[in-house]
């Protein structure tokens, strides 16, 4: 859908490992055969020419919360020239509204959004702001400052499926940033930091909601 900066391969480890690179990715299957290519099968490659190009707003992403891609969308929407990156669940949708630049999410489970996010250079480091998005809520896409704002996030007393419920590790991550005020998670090759920007932000996460907002996020990469 994107129309720029597509994802064509990789994994959220490979990113960490060997980067996000523009080339055209190696085939699937070298992962588990070891077929020889330039790029490690796993590493996050993108098309700079981008996709359909139906949604102009930023770097687009599938399968999300499932696959744990949090950190490979994170990484390559810092590249991007628009810094903004959207990662659909599975079983979940993001309803655009292209005239009013608005957004909002159906489905099963939920939208990941990372903003204003850049990297640094001098040590290799990455930032940017977060929020999570699930069924029933919206917001509105700022072209100018690469942002979401007006965001509305559902009631926290609507009624959560709790067997569709999302709950993978990236999510305990940043329940433990509301819990502590700031998560420090060591990944081998990097650091990524949670931490809320207020303690309100992380309210309707108490309430045993999923969705969230502003939530800062940095990943420093070591041996880079």
């Amino acid at each position: 859908m994107t129309a720029q900066y597509m994802v064509t391969g990789g994994t959220s480890h490979g990113a960490l490992t060997y980067g996000v690179l523009a080339a055209e990715a190696p085939s699937e299957r070298c992962e588990e055969s070891h077929c020889q290519s330039d790029i490690p099968a796993t590493a996050v490659t993108y098309s700079t020419a981008g996709g359909l190009g139906f949604f102009p707003f930023g770097v687009t992403d599938t399968h999300f919360s499932q696959r744990e891609r949090q950190v490979r969308l994170f990484m390559l929407s810092a590249l991007s020239e628009n810094k903004l990156g959207f990662g659909v669940d599975e079983n979940t949708a993001l309803l655009v509204d292209l005239r009013n630049h608005t957004v909002s999410v159906v489905g099963e489970h939920g939208v990941w959004v990372v903003e204003q996010s850049h990297v640094t250079q001098t040590p290799l480091s990455y930032s940017g702001v977060m929020h999570y998005l699930t069924a029933g809520d919206n917001a509105k896409i700022d072209v100018v400052t690469q942002s979401l704002n007006h965001i509305q996030l559902l009631s926290a007393d609507k009624t959560i499926n709790k067997q569709a419920d999302v709950k993978r590790e990236f999510n305990a991550w940043v329940d433990k940033a509301c819990v502590d005020g700031q998560n420090d998670i060591d990944l081998g090759q990097a650091k990524l930091i949670i931490k809320p920007q207020s303690q309100q932000e992380c309210d309707q996460i108490k309430r045993n909601g999923q969705h969230y907002q502003n939530i800062n996020i940095q990943l420093n990469l070591v041996n880079h």
